[in-house]
């Protein structure tokens, strides 16, 4: 016995789901999750971006506004169907008077990109000072 089966994912995920799904994409286009963390010097930055490679990515810092974007080729030679989620992001951060953005580094690692921005001297947080009594 032959069934007929039809699809129904792509409309409903254009109707209910915060990104977008169609044949001109492979499959899904959608922000980054950005984990954001503080410490005495610094700021770290994870950015979730699996599938990618280090020179998919372009970090850059102009007018106090740090900007991280990606971008990967959707149409590689040779695949009959592909649903990696590959896809191009961009994210950007306005930067505090706290970092100083002469101090910026970044590394990819195991699908999430990694950024420490250092802080300023005058904003790292100083240890108490014990003071004597006389």
């Amino acid at each position: 016995m032959y069934t007929k089966r039809y699809s129904v994912w792509p409309k409903f995920m254009d109707e209910f789901a915060p990104y977008k799904y169609g044949k001109d994409q492979n499959c899904f286009s959608a922000r980054p999750a950005v984990n954001i963390k503080e410490n005495a010097d610094n700021f770290e930055l994870e950015i979730a971006a699996p599938g990618l490679i280090k020179e998919d990515f372009k970090v850059k810092v102009e007018k106090n506004i740090l900007t991280i974007s990606a971008e990967k080729d959707h149409n590689a030679a040779g695949y009959v169907k592909q649903e990696f989620g590959y896809h191009n992001f961009q994210r950007s951060f306005e930067l505090g008077e706290r970092i100083n953005q002469e101090d910026i580094s970044a590394r990819y690692e195991n699908g999430v990109l990694h950024l420490t921005l250092a802080k300023k001297e005058e904003a790292k947080q100083k240890p108490a000072k014990k003071i004597a009594i006389a």
